[in-house]
């Protein structure tokens, strides 16, 4: 098992109607606070790209489950309002599920899509069997 079970990919979503002049100090606040919050988490090689009305962001994580990732999601949602929403993907190295989080002013929305064992080498590692 990798020493980060888990890869995040995020991003941050800016209403065009926002100007110029008011995105960067928001952008700059927001990706603030994103750090802050993965850190909290015990995220590690956090990275972050501005690009447009969009900030990307990633890093890894060592946990890999449910209630971790929605506890996320709900810090990151404090600073969602009506002139942003986000996106958080949270894949497991290991392949067996992937988690998808949608975050707006009103909800955080989650899907866990559960990926199935490539054949019976695979099922059997997974359950932690020797093949």
């Amino acid at each position: 098992m990798p020493k980060y079970r888990t890869e995040l990919f995020g991003q941050l979503i800016y209403s065009p109607e926002i100007s110029y002049a008011d995105l960067l100090p928001l952008e700059e606040e927001l990706i603030a606070f994103a750090r802050q919050t993965l850190e909290q988490f015990n995220g590690r090689h956090i990275s972050f790209e501005p690009e447009g009305d969009h900030t990307f962001f990633q890093c890894v994580f060592q946990r890999f489950e449910d209630s971790f990732f929605t506890s996320i999601g709900q810090t990151l949602k404090q600073k969602i309002d009506v002139r942003v929403e986000g996106k958080l993907f949270f894949v497991d190295k290991a392949l067996s599920a992937v988690y998808f989080y949608a975050l707006n002013k009103d909800a955080l929305q989650a899907r866990k899509m559960v990926l199935p064992a490539a054949g019976p080498i695979d099922k059997a590692m997974s359950e932690g069997k020797v093949y």
